[in-house]
């Protein structure tokens, strides 16, 4: 018996002392690696504790990738009429600009043209030469104007015109007797002036004086002879005209017209004193 446990002491004792000169030799090797590497070794884990996982160690960042320019968005196609406000790199837009009105569109100035016709009617009389009787002359017949000049301030024109009146049958008056005579025709030619108020407006005056051509063609019973002469004479007017265009001008005209001279007779060399005043209506047409 005894020799049997001292041979099982035996046995486990030799296994325990191969066992603690292995461990004892790990752990020295241990410690001499972490002193030859400047850094304390760690403890040493129990026996059969598991090694704890070392930290996962992050993957660098990728490196940033160049950034690309930034390129400029499409400038907005402008809707029709209206402007844009120009992107970078884009034109700017705009509508197309209207044409300028002419230098004298809608404007009095530079060259004056008028032309006028319309009616007028006529009341004067006419006395013989070395007393006598009176005779009353009346009638009514087309009028008409014609005038050419040039502006010399703004609005204000001056030159030339004709100013005519024709009575196709003109009646002869005295006391109770009434006769209708020939053609009588009375046209002033002399320099005018015309005032257009705003110049470029259609309001306007205008007044000429000059001499007085005058005929009375013979009737069937008086006068017995066809008659001629002439003689002083004014005029004066007022009218509108309304734009038809850069330089047109229509509108209407009333126009008085006053004159004193002598007719003599072509036969009998009678002479004659006349006066008389035609007032009108005209429809006119001015380019200036």
């Amino acid at each position: 018996m005894l020799r049997t446990r001292s041979a099982g002491t035996f046995g486990i004792s030799g296994r325990m002392s191969l066992r603690i000169p292995l461990f004892t030799l790990a752990i020295l090797s241990s410690t001499s690696l972490a002193s030859a590497q400047g850094e304390a070794p760690p403890p040493a884990p129990p026996p059969g504790a598991a090694e704890p996982a070392a930290p996962a160690t992050p993957p660098p960042p990728p490196p940033p990738a160049a950034a690309a320019p930034a390129q400029p968005a499409p400038a907005p196609a402008p809707a029709p009429g209206y402007g844009a406000q120009p992107g970078p790199g884009a034109q700017a837009w705009a509508p197309a600009a209207a044409p300028p009105p002419s230098a004298g569109g809608h404007t009095h100035d530079g060259f004056y043209l008028r032309l006028g016709i319309g009616v007028g009617s006529y009341s004067g009389e006419s006395k013989p030469d070395g007393g006598g009787y009176t005779i009353d002359v009346s009638g009514v017949g087309p009028s008409v104007e014609i005038a050419l000049g040039g502006t010399v301030a703004p609005g204000v024109v001056i030159g030339g015109g004709i100013y005519g009146s024709t009575i196709p049958t003109p009646k002869y008056e005295y006391q109770n007797l009434s006769e209708d005579g020939g053609q009588a025709v009375g046209s002033m030619l002399g320099p005018f002036v015309d005032w257009y108020f705003d110049p470029h407006g259609g309001f306007h005056a205008q007044a000429a004086l000059g001499y007085t051509a005058i005929s009375a063609a013979k009737g069937d019973n008086y006068p017995g002879e066809d008659s001629s002469g002439g003689g002083t004479g004014v005029m004066a007017g007022v009218g509108y005209e309304a734009w038809v265009g850069e330089e047109w001008g229509v509108g209407g005209l009333a126009r008085v017209h006053y004159f004193s001279g002598e007719v003599e007779g072509d036969d009998s060399g009678n002479k004659s004193d006349v006066s008389g005043t035609v007032l009108s209506i005209l429809f006119t047409a001015t380019l200036h």
